[in-house]
């Protein structure tokens, strides 16, 4: 398993997902594990569909990104906030 460290930086987030990329190097517990804890240190809710679902997510749909690269995935959510929920003002 990768080492994941408290205070990750950019740099090691593209590592990390770099091995999410290669899913037959992990067991699904390894999977889960790093996928909690990317989405712990980046402000795009939705960064996992980068991944997964690059059409699904507005910038990499914006950009044309059928495949991204570790580095694209941490890059864009970083770019993006968090998705904002409920529907009107207080």
């Amino acid at each position: 398993m990768i080492e994941l460290p408290d205070h990750p930086t950019r740099e090691q987030l593209v590592e990390v997902v770099g091995v999410l990329m290669r899913p037959a190097e992990l067991e699904d517990a390894e999977m889960d594990q790093i996928i909690d804890y990317v989405g712990r240190h980046v402000p795009d809710s939705a960064w996992a569909n980068l991944i997964y679902w690059p059409d699904r997510h507005p910038i990499a749909r914006a950009r044309g990104i059928t495949e991204p690269t570790a580095a694209e995935v941490i890059e864009i959510a970083f770019e993006t906030g968090p998705i904002a929920l409920g529907g009107g003002e207080a």
